[in-house]
């Protein structure tokens, strides 16, 4: 009788269980409601490692929802390709692209985190005090308060970031099947190279809106 997986192992290590279609189906709908949360929370996913409140923000709905599905494509083809070149398995691109998709799900609650009541302020202090003033905002000293609400938030935004990254690795090591030293160095090569593409193609994007 096939044992039913635990709620850690869904969080933590999901795609021994997960289907395809149902890890994408979650993946593509975590990537819609981050780039409207993001939206909302003036957040831009500007590459596959960045995340930034941004003040003011002005950018359009379009552009934060085409980060999300950039950092996706970019994982996903450049997961495959590395996967081509260094596993000796057959593999199938449907597993990165829905591994890439399905592990990004974490990312939705940092827009979230960043809505926090005070850290907006908080950020505006800081940077106020570091002599970096932002268009419109004030330039009173930041509070203890505004301090501790800005330097909490920036460590709890750092959980879902983390758990995202593990993710990427677990699905990065299901859908390769590369083990030991060549996983790790390829996965941090999918980093580093996903990366800077992903900063070339949105940068190029952005030349729309400006």
């Amino acid at each position: 009788m096939k044992q039913e997986p635990k709620w850690w192992q869904w969080l933590f290590d999901p795609f021994e269980f997960l289907g395809e279609k149902q890890g994408l189906i979650i993946g593509l709908a975590a990537l819609i409601l981050t780039g409207f949360l993001g939206f909302q929370g003036k957040v831009t996913f500007d590459g596959v490692l960045d995340f930034h409140l941004i003040i003011p923000f002005n950018l359009p709905f379009w552009f934060s929802l085409a980060q999300l599905f950039v950092n996706w494509l970019c994982l996903a083809v450049i997961a495959f390709l590395i996967g081509k070149i260094f596993s000796p398995s057959k593999l199938r691109g449907l597993d990165f692209f829905y591994t890439m998709a399905f592990a990004r799900w974490p990312m939705f609650l940092i827009p979230l985190i960043f809505m926090i009541p005070g850290y907006e302020e908080g950020m505006i202090a800081a940077l106020a005090d570091l002599g970096v003033k932002l268009k419109d905002a004030s330039t009173e000293p930041a509070t203890f308060s505004q301090i501790v609400i800005f330097y909490a938030v920036i460590l709890l935004s750092l959980l879902p970031y983390i758990w995202s990254i593990a993710l990427l690795f677990k699905g990065f090591k299901i859908s390769s099947n590369l083990k030991g030293n060549k996983l790790l160095f390829s996965f941090l090569g999918l980093l580093l190279v996903a990366e800077i593409i992903s900063k070339l193609a949105l940068s190029s994007i952005q030349t729309l809106i400006d």
